[in-house]
């Protein structure tokens, strides 16, 4: 499989050459470049049509299309994050020391580059595993006076060699690489990589540890796409292969959390060790129909500083909740006990009534 797409590399070189100096040719190689996955090439492609022809609305158009596809929405909202970024700048500020080699894990925008280099440390490398990004991210460094400072690698960090790459281990390891239900974006095989090969012993962690909180709760988009007749026919079996979860956004009116918050996972970044993968709790109501768990996260970013995606009106948007249903909902009296059970699969959280 690898090789057939050498292959189809090999071959798709003397077409970007014959297109030299066609700005809508290489629109449509960038666009085929990106069903290849090569998203650095298209990347390339898209930004060369641009400098042929970036008075062409149409040209104009489809690069801004095709880089934005290589680009996950959610890094816009979390870099317009005041919570999420005055935690991060807080802990880092506490932390950086001039003499510190830092490593940030999952650049992004290199805003906690950035940050690092600009509270005192003279030396900041940067990981980032989507090639388009961290040339962007190499832009915004060196647009904003840190290129001296700051290096960014265009590699995921469990492929970075620490003596080759950085000249010795991190001082301090800062990473983001926080999915909503706080593991799908590797965070725990990531931190424990950075553990053992690219931190020195006893390096700082920002943020150090992270739990994933839940409650009882009731949220009607469950309950709202379930089937049943529909002209004339049962259709209710289809109910069974409804989603497991649901992204909820933190200050979603119509999510009801009905019960004591609790913790079920506490995960530490900064050791090598196996942690714990399964849990089970009784969860506690506080009254009414319930239909599935409400899930968030804390970050604990060093000894003194928190974040927290808690549900509510004025929580940090950039993380939603996670909903997990119940198969049925419930009918709850307050202090009414319902055992859950969670496992982290694969980097992905999965939680269910006991």
């Amino acid at each position: 499989m690898e090789s057939d797409l050498v292959l189809a590399r090999q071959a798709f070189e003397p077409l970007v050459t014959a297109a030299k100096g066609n700005a809508r040719a290489l629109i449509a190689l960038a666009g085929e470049a990106l069903r290849n996955g090569d998203l650095m090439r298209c990347q390339e492609l898209a930004r060369d049509a641009l400098e042929l022809k970036s008075d062409d609305p149409e040209v104009r158009s489809e690069a801004r299309a095709l880089l934005s596809r290589t680009v996950p929405g959610w890094h816009f909202p979390m870099m317009l994050d005041h919570i999420r970024n005055r935690a991060f700048q807080e802990a880092i500020e506490r932390a950086v020391r001039p003499d510190m080699k830092v490593l940030d894990i999952g650049t992004g925008s290199g805003l906690l580059a950035m940050l690092a280099a600009r509270a005192g440390a003279n030396e900041v490398h940067s990981c980032e595993m989507n090639p388009v990004i961290a040339a962007t991210a190499k832009q915004i460094v060196e647009r904003n006076g840190f290129a001296d400072q700051v290096t960014i690698h265009a590699s995921s960090s469990r492929k970075l060699d620490a003596d080759t790459a950085m000249g010795g281990r991190a001082d301090l390891v800062i990473s983001e690489i926080i999915g909503k239900d706080l593991v799908c974006e590797e965070v725990l095989p990531s931190m424990q990589d950075a553990v053992l090969r690219l931190a020195k012993p006893g390096a700082r962690f920002i943020p150090q540890g992270g739990q994933i909180k839940v409650a009882l709760a009731y949220y009607p988009k469950p309950e709202d796409r379930k089937v049943g007749e529909v002209c004339g026919f049962d259709l209710s079996p289809f109910n069974q292969l409804g989603p497991v979860r649901y992204s909820v956004e933190v200050n979603d009116p119509t999510l009801a959390v009905r019960g004591e918050v609790a913790e079920l996972f506490n995960f530490d970044f900064t050791t090598a060790l196996a942690q714990a993968d399964r849990a089970s709790l009784d969860l506690v109501s506080t009254g009414g129909t319930v239909n599935g768990v409400v899930q968030w996260f804390r970050l604990q970013m060093d000894e003194i500083g928190t974040f927290e995606n808690n549900p509510g009106p004025n929580s940090p948007r950039s993380w939603a909740l996670v909903f997990f249903p119940f198969v049925e909902p419930i009918e709850t009296g307050p202090g009414q006990r319902i055992g859950v059970v969670g496992r982290v699969i694969r980097n992905l959280l999965r939680i269910r009534q006991a």
